[in-house]
């Protein structure tokens, strides 16, 4: 069980900005190697590669996803021996929180089907020693199957999909299986389920049905753009949440609101004027 202290906020600051050069001479001189970071908050080490997006949040803002992270830390840090499930685990940010969080007693299912964030999630449980880490390689949908997984830039590997990547720099085949099929050997109530999948999340979530029923709580990214390059209604990941009973909320602010669907109404309009196309929502299951 760990002491929960608070990622500070990101702030443009002189300090921010040094660590910003330093970040960019680290991409130049290591731009195909790892480099190492350790929170100032947590006993955890991650290794990113240098020419990535993560390893730019990491050095110059200190976290990855910093309200999402405090958020977690807050409700979850005394939870020993709790079970969390991370799908679209990349380079395992959350897994390895969740996995702390959890401690010895509690158990982390982490799911990755790119071979290359695979890597860096499995180096970074090795390090951490992790032993209560789950690692499945595959993707999530609604069925059993394959699938083409489009790669996106070195620069941003979280922003593989199973949807269409215009820029994709190649496709991969690999085996999808619905959550219910990946946690069949998982039992418990889950504390949190964390989903970052890219557009993909519906179809995540309709092989889900006896997951979500025995889930007290769901992290996932909501980009209704990418849900629909993958031939689903946003509206249905809403519908899905109301039939297993949990309510919507958004962070503002650092603190957590209720979100309504005028909320999400206007993500959509900002979607239309090329405006950020996506917003992390949290589902918490009503008693």
């Amino acid at each position: 069980m760990i002491n929960y202290v608070p990622f500070p906020r990101r702030k443009r600051t002189i300090k921010s900005k040094y660590r910003g050069i330093v970040h960019s001479l680290k991409r130049i001189l290591f731009w195909r190697k790892e480099i190492t970071f350790s929170p100032a908050n947590i006993p955890l080490t991650y290794k990113v590669l240098a020419n990535t997006l993560f390893s730019k949040h990491l050095l110059k803002w200190g976290a990855y996803e910093v309200e999402n992270s405090n958020w977690v830390l807050k409700n979850f840090s005394g939870s020993k021996g709790g079970f969390f499930v991370d799908v679209g685990a990349n380079f395992g940010w959350y897994s390895l929180i969740f996995s702390i969080c959890a401690d010895s007693t509690g158990h982390v299912v982490a799911v990755e089907p790119e071979p290359g964030n695979l890597r860096m999630l499995q180096k970074n449980i090795s390090i951490n020693n992790a032993e209560n880490i789950s690692v499945i390689s595959t993707g999530v949908g609604a069925c059993d199957g394959f699938a083409e997984l489009s790669l996106n830039t070195r620069w941003n590997p979280g922003m593989h999909s199973l949807r269409q990547i215009i820029n994709s720099t190649e496709k991969i085949r690999i085996q999808i299986r619905t959550l219910d099929s990946i946690l069949s050997n998982f039992p418990g109530e889950i504390d949190l389920l964390k989903i970052d999948i890219e557009g993909f999340e519906v179809d995540a979530l309709m092989g889900a049905s006896e997951t979500l029923a025995r889930t007290k709580h769901v992290l996932i990214e909501y980009s209704p753009k990418y849900i629909q390059a993958c031939g689903r209604d946003p509206m249905e990941l809403l519908a899905i949440f109301e039939r297993y009973n949990f309510s919507r909320y958004v962070i503002k602010n650092e603190k957590m609101e209720l979100c309504d669907i005028d909320y999400l109404i206007k993500l959509e309009n900002k979607i239309i004027s090329k405006q950020t196309p996506q917003v992390d929502l949290f589902f918490i299951k009503n008693n």
